[in-house]
């Protein structure tokens, strides 16, 4: 039998060339022994390959099943304090801080509906009893054309536990309703805002 110890596979020629017939050619009978070692790296090197493939057609395809997956509606929320709360240039908190915060919910369609709160003063100082405000709105907005949007809903501002005997001596009840539309062009918007009920206890627009 053979020895393959100290066996090299290439022959050199009487002119220096190598063999060309390689192993079997030199050494008739004789074969390179067998390496099991190299089936499983080969394994490995192919599943590499298809996971490197596989990656790269995930991250292809992932933006546009991101999009596919973005939600129709959204909800937001938001808190903060503010140094002084301003409803129209007028200070609702008597030139002192306030903390608000509000939810926002956006649907497919354009439809949106909203609550959002702030800590006042103005009510207090003229002998009503309510510490915040509440403002719950809804509405629908749109595009009519590329630069030209619109904008309608119902805003109520509410004023729970308002009322007292002072206050109602005085004022009518301050919660209000207010129907609005606006139009929005580029960075330009118009608004209009029309009190159903009336205007925060000082007049009953309703009933006139």
């Amino acid at each position: 039998m053979a020895d393959w110890q100290g066996f090299h596979p290439v022959e050199a020629r009487a002119d220096g060339l190598p063999e060309t017939g390689g192993t079997e050619a030199a050494h008739p009978g004789l074969k390179p022994p067998d390496q099991p070692w190299m089936e499983p790296c080969m394994q490995c090197i192919k599943l590499a390959s298809l996971a490197a493939l596989a990656a790269l057609a995930l991250t292809a395809a992932l933006p546009a099943r991101v999009q596919a997956q973005k939600p129709a509606s959204s909800v937001a929320f938001n808190i903060g304090v503010v140094s002084d709360y301003r409803y129209r240039g007028i200070s609702q908190t008597r030139l002192k801080p306030a903390v608000q915060g509000g939810v926002d919910y956006a649907g497919p369609g354009g439809q949106y509906l909203g609550a959002w709160a702030s800590t006042i003063q103005w009510i207090k100082d003229a002998e009503g009893d309510a510490r915040f405000e509440l403002d719950l709105y809804g509405g629908f907005k749109g595009e009519i054309s590329k630069d030209l949007t619109y904008d309608i809903g119902v805003l109520a501002y509410l004023y729970p536990s308002a009322g007292t005997s002072k206050w109602d001596a005085i004022y009518k009840n301050p919660n209000t309703t207010e129907i609005y539309g606006a139009l929005t062009f580029g960075t330009v918007t118009g608004k209009l805002s029309y009190a159903a009920t009336n205007l925060f206890g000082n007049y009953d627009f309703a009933k006139r």
